[in-house]
């Protein structure tokens, strides 16, 4: 007859005074050898189990010998199990007379002796019910922790003449009172092992589960109890109330510690076997987070468009999406061909891309989805890469220290243009259109006319204030330049005619100016400011002109102390594209604003560029270049 024992904290039993506190619950042993050997099976909570004969144990730490005779002394952790495999055998008749003794002892009010009697007796015969429950009340009397263990050998070795369910009840529910609800999934955990055929055990195994559950924020170091404890009441009472629940839990749990392919076969079995469960859509995210750790892209965008089409709670959407931005990004470092993974401007070329970094050029071919660094010699090697323009047959490159590079795409052959031509050496902005090629940089703005060939600088004679010109952007009519200080300037290229933009005349938002961008409605600045009223304060955001009414419109996103200077936008399709330090948010025509939250791989970075590319968009990050595949989100969005 096989016997389980375990320590279930503190019980108070009819007729014992005082109380046995334990501190954690653990696997009950007897205490001493015996002549006839005992076997025993030890499982303790992360899965080892141990058999072979029982010889000792002092309530914390137990010795048995294996059948290869190897003795090992082990931890008796809480949640520990024992099982006595042997036959349940008589009491010996010295253990009896020990029994006696003790109660003549107590009579007398000699309780050391008494004491010294039943652990005798149990000694003697480790099955003998009566010693077990006698000591057992001597030690609560004496408050002794170790009262539990034989409270519960005792119950286990004659349940009819100890039963112990009621108190298990009482001692979990005065747990959950405390807020101790790990105390009480212990207690409820070690109590339906033990008497798994008790009427009991099947709802004490699932509120085990879910006390353990609901605490696993607060109490890290129980997973493995926990999950032993959902693993074991679904397997033993399937049918309970609560499996449904549990279920639940148990696939999100084997998720949480990165057992993917078993979250999924949970997640999975409870979807088919709750239709319409009031946990099904969180079991979607589940699944599809299950689906990321597994490789498996389409499953996560499956999942992910099942709760955008079926749920309309936006949180749970919120969910969906960040979950779909987990497969729509990728992030490119140096390990795939980047000169440095600090990249500062990207520009798009057909089936190429021109990779401004700390270090230089890279050229990307993407056409087989894998990057391909393409050859391009010493172009701008170790040097600064802040901008680009590209043409069919040039590429204009922008550096901090050699000035401007033209190459040739077709011979590669490459012209330098710097202070000789009236040029900055630090270019911060390239813009080009059929007539003219416009830089900016450091106090300076010139000029490349591209049907005689020559260089124009534009001065303070000119009419143009010397600020840093970090922003460009060309429409019929004008040039706009986006300062690092002193807001916007606008020249009339047909009139020549100079315009400063401030917040103080105008609606410009800041008069730091970050970039650019041409709309179909005007032009969109991003912009942050710094206030120092007593302390510091930042803010960023973004400004929009309008053609029609030839005014500003700022837009704030709030403070950011950190680094208020990242934000950039960006313009294609009749979609406006704005990465900030937090996020890439995307306003469509219609007004609506959408979140694309970034990969892991860089969170947290500096954002640099933003540069849309058909149906991927480019963010130049410190930590390497991210793309986000739009339509992965249109998928997830439209519930496809």
């Amino acid at each position: 007859m096989a016997v389980e024992a375990a320590m279930t904290g503190r019980f108070r039993f009819p007729g014992v005074r005082g109380a046995c506190v334990a501190g954690i619950a653990m696997a009950a042993a007897c205490l001493g050898p015996r002549a006839d050997a005992i076997q025993a099976r030890v499982s303790l909570p992360n899965g080892d189990v141990y058999t072979g004969e029982w010889l000792r144990s002092d309530g914390s730490q137990f010795r048995i010998r294996l059948e290869d005779g190897q003795e090992l002394q082990l931890f008796l952790p809480a949640g520990g199990i024992v099982q006595f495999l042997d036959h349940e055998g008589g009491v010996a008749p010295e253990a009896t007379q020990r029994l006696r003794a003790a109660w003549e002892a107590m009579e007398l009010g000699l309780t050391d002796i008494a004491e010294s009697n039943l652990r005798e007796a149990v000694a003697l015969s480790p099955r003998f019910a009566a010693a077990h429950y006698e000591l057992a009340a001597l030690l609560e009397s004496r408050e002794s922790s170790e009262a539990s263990r034989h409270y519960l050998l005792a119950a286990q070795l004659d349940p009819a003449a100890y039963p112990i369910t009621d108190k298990i009840q009482e001692e979990a529910t005065e747990y959950v009172a405390q807020g101790d609800y790990v105390s009480a999934a212990i207690a409820l955990a070690a109590f339906a092992k033990a008497f798994p055929g008790d009427p009991y055990a099947s709802e004490a195994a699932h509120n085990a589960a879910r006390y353990f559950g609901e605490n696993l924020d607060t109490a890290p170091d129980v997973k493995m109890q926990a999950l032993a404890a959902y693993e074991y009441a679904m397997e033993t009472f399937p049918e309970h109330p609560y499996a449904e629940e549990n279920l639940f839990a148990l696939g999100t749990l084997y998720g949480s510690m990165a057992d993917h392919a078993r979250a999924q076969f949970t997640l999975r079995e409870f979807l088919s076997r709750y239709p319409g469960s009031p946990y099904e859509a969180r079991a979607h995210l589940a699944l599809g987070r299950a689906y990321l750790g597994m490789g498996d892209m389409d499953g996560v965008v499956r999942e992910a468009s099942w709760v955008m089409a079926q749920t309309m709670d936006e949180d749970l959407r919120d969910e969906a999406v960040a979950l779909s931005s987990e497969v729509a990004w990728t992030v490119y470092t140096t390990e795939d061909g980047l000169a440095h993974d600090t990249v500062f401007a990207v520009a798009p070329d057909g089936p190429d891309t021109w990779i401004g970094t700390v270090k230089g050029v890279t050229k990307f071919d993407l056409s087989y989805g894998a990057p391909l660094a393409l050859d391009i010699g010493d172009l701008a090697r170790e040097t600064i890469i802040r901008s680009f323009a590209v043409s069919p047959s040039n590429v204009w490159i922008g550096t901090s220290g050699m000035g401007l590079l033209r190459q040739d795409k077709l011979t590669g052959a490459v012209s330098e243009y710097g202070p000789m031509d009236g040029l900055p050496r630090g270019i911060d902005a390239i813009v080009m259109d059929d007539r003219d090629v416009w830089v900016g940089g450091v106090d300076k703005l010139a000029r490349y006319s591209r049907v005689d060939g020559r260089w124009t600088t534009f001065t303070e004679e000119e009419g143009f204030e010397g600020v840093h010109a970090n922003a460009l952007v060309l429409t019929p009519d004008s040039l706009w330049i986006g300062s690092k200080h002193k807001g916007v300037i606008r020249l009339d290229r047909n009139l020549m005619i100079w315009e400063t933009y401030t917040p103080r005349n105008s609606g410009l938002g800041g008069s730091s100016i970050t970039s650019m961008v041409a709309t179909d409605a005007g032009i969109v600045a991003t912009w942050y400011t710094t206030v120092s009223q007593g302390f510091r304060t930042n803010a960023q955001g973004y400004s929009t002109w309008s053609d029609t009414e030839l005014t500003w419109t700022a837009y704030p996103f709030g403070q950011d102390d950190i680094a208020p200077e990242d934000i950039h936008a960006a313009y294609a399709d009749g979609t406006l594209w704005i990465a900030t330090g937090e996020a890439l948010l995307m306003q469509q025509p219609d007004g609506k604003w959408g979140t694309y939250e970034y990969p892991i791989e860089v969170r947290g970075s500096r954002i640099h560029s933003v540069t849309p590319d058909g149906q991927y968009v480019w963010i130049g990050t410190d930590a390497g270049l991210a793309r986000v595949n739009t339509r992965m989100f249109e998928r997830v969005s439209d519930g496809q």
